[in-house]
């Protein structure tokens, strides 16, 4: 059942039906805590122009899966909506840290 939600949330996120999204991916989240998930409706939060819900996901994301560069990345664009370059500098330098390298 976590699974259906998910995919369903995706499907609406890809539609831009962000309430029907998140509402989904909160329902999957209720059933079981994942970093697909988290970060998926972090990006929902985003789309809507939510940062500051956008920053609170990602945190929560981060904390569960510390190597993410993805994960990072959302959070500076969570960081630039609320205005706060400083944190999205920072956010920033350890999406590209943690960034695999690139290949030629």
């Amino acid at each position: 059942q976590y699974r259906g939600r998910f995919l369903l949330g995706s499907v609406y996120f890809a539609l831009h039906e962000f309430n029907a999204a998140q509402d989904q991916l909160e329902a999957a989240l209720l059933m079981q805590s994942t970093f697909e998930a988290q970060k998926k409706l972090a990006e929902v939060f985003l789309a809507q122009d939510q940062f500051e819900n956008a920053r609170q996901q990602l945190e929560a994301t981060i904390k569960a899966q510390r190597d993410s560069a993805e994960a990072y990345e959302l959070l500076a664009r969570a960081y630039v909506g609320l205005g706060d370059m400083e944190s999205a500098g920072k956010a920033r330098t350890r999406a590209k840290a943690l960034a695999p390298p690139k290949t030629q």
